[in-house]
């Protein structure tokens, strides 16, 4: 469940890092909380990217970045949403499927034969369990 704008913009206005961040990415604070609460709201959603000319950056002040830096910056980006994506929970991939060869069969495991009482194991266990907490005391 998503948090309510509120939430998000409490949250947001208590950090006192926001300010710092929005004064560093040039935009007013309010602009910004709304952005990130949009954001929250819509993790599906892209942020759009604008391409600007690279006269008219140097007519804003700024210099254009060199192509060598923005592709490192891309493979950097791409290998940080690589690692992000994987976790201990997240199932192993499974290989490609091929058009040319032909499919593996599977292995057949044998199966252990299936125990019906276990009754008896567990009442061991637990008498077992008591008795090894209780010597300590």
């Amino acid at each position: 469940m998503t948090p309510s704008p509120e939430a998000i913009r409490s949250r947001l206005l208590a950090d006192p890092n926001t300010p710092k961040l929005a004064e560093q990415l040039g935009v007013p604070l309010e602009k910004y909380v709304q952005q990130v609460v949009h954001f929250v709201q819509n993790p599906q959603e892209e942020p759009q990217l604008l391409v600007v000319e690279d006269e008219d950056l140097r007519a804003m002040g700024h210099e254009p970045p060199e192509i060598e830096s923005l592709d490192h910056l891309l493979d950097e980006a791409v290998a940080v949403a690589d690692l992000m994506e994987r976790t201990d929970f997240t199932p192993a991939k499974k290989p490609l499927v091929s058009l040319t060869g032909l499919p593996e069969t599977p292995v057949a495991t044998p199966s252990a034969p299936a125990r019906t009482d276990t009754s008896s194991d567990l009442d061991a266990q637990l008498r077992r369990g008591r008795f090894s907490s209780n010597q300590g005391k």
